[in-house]
């Protein structure tokens, strides 16, 4: 295992050089690292669900189905290698460890590092402003869904940017503490920010409010991907609770699923591969919970169109009825998969 003196060598030598790193290591093409929505090149799937904004000079990215992460998590993911691998490939490469590097570093400002880092606070205080959704770039958001936890506290918000072209961009703001350049000192308000496993808490589920009330003790969960699918899942089917997770597919494991610890759930993925694992993952965290209940899972219909999900079930219109029929008669509790 490489000393940690010599780990913190490279992350200094990589800061503000990602842009010519990961080129390349990676034989990407430049574009792949613009701070502009597009295809993923970790999961390799999707139109615009990925971007490289490469915060403070980290090599950060964001991908809505597989995750986020740095420069070392990209090259992880993109290259198939262990943390290990990835820090003695970039200590040859950076000349940290081999006395010459391959490309012409840039040497970040000392005084970028001592600017303090960005701290999200969750739940928001009660005294804090309203939040101003207008993005400096993308404008009004088309839709923002509100998050809170199990006391009503709002949490953080989702927001999504709907363009001309049929893209969108689907970004977090939640209350921070943080630096403001212009002013030179700290402060507090609404940022463009997510909660991460850094702050050490989980994200409550979408639509906690509704399930935790009284009068809905009793009834069935749904958990289904996304919020657009969560609220036309609550519009359509009126006999259950409908909730999600924010984040994407990746992100199941920073959410709280401690809420339906003792609740009968389905569980309904979107409607491919990614979809169905998300789904089959959440399932069993859940029935690590309480063994003592009922998780089924739903498959969507064969001749449904890729990623299709119940917010395309209600541009369907789609008989309430029949949808209902097909959860009953479709459900099961466990899958079979043959080993190949």
């Amino acid at each position: 295992m490489m000393d940690n003196s010599i780990k913190w060598k490279i992350k200094k030598a990589s800061r503000q050089n990602w842009k010519k790193i990961l080129p390349a290591l990676t034989d990407l093409p430049l574009k792949v690292f613009k701070n502009i929505h597009q295809p993923c090149p970790l999961c390799r799937d999707g139109d615009d669900r990925y971007r490289f904004d490469d915060n403070k000079g980290y090599g950060t990215y964001y991908c809505n189905h597989c995750g986020a992460g740095d420069g070392f998590a990209f090259l992880q993911k993109r290259l198939k290698k262990s943390e290990d691998e990835v820090y003695l490939m970039m200590g040859e490469f950076l000349g940290v460890t081999s006395g010459k590097a391959k490309i012409e570093l840039s040497a970040y400002s000392d005084r970028q590092s001592e600017i303090p880092d960005i701290r999200v606070i969750v739940p928001a205080p009660i005294h804090s402003k309203e939040a101003y959704f207008k993005h400096y770039k993308f404008g009004e958001p088309s839709k923002v869904w509100e998050y809170k936890n199990s006391d009503g506290d709002v949490f953080f918000y989702i927001c999504r940017f709907d363009f001309p072209d049929g893209k969108k961009e689907v970004l977090p703001m939640t209350y921070c503490h943080y630096y403001d350049s212009r002013n030179k000192t700290m402060r507090y308000g609404w940022r463009w920010k997510g909660v991460t496993k850094n702050e050490g808490v989980k994200r409550p589920l979408y639509n906690l409010e509704e399930l935790l009330k009284p009068e809905n003790a009793d009834k069935w969960v749904m958990v289904v991907e996304g919020e657009k699918a969560s609220d036309a899942g609550a519009e359509l089917i009126k006999e259950v609770v409908v909730v999600t997770w924010s984040g994407g597919t990746k992100a199941i494991g920073l959410t709280d699923w401690t809420p339906l610890s003792r609740r009968n759930v389905y569980v309904w993925g979107d409607h491919d591969c990614p979809g169905y694992s998300a789904a089959i993952e959440i399932q069993r965290l859940l029935l690590e919970y309480n063994e003592n209940r009922t998780v089924k899972l739903i498959v969507s219909p064969d001749s449904k169109a890729k990623g299709w999900d119940l917010g395309d079930a209600k541009k369907e219109n789609a008989e309430i009825d029949k949808l209902k029929n097909y959860i009953g008669a479709t459900a099961f509790e466990s899958l079979h998969c043959e080993i190949k």
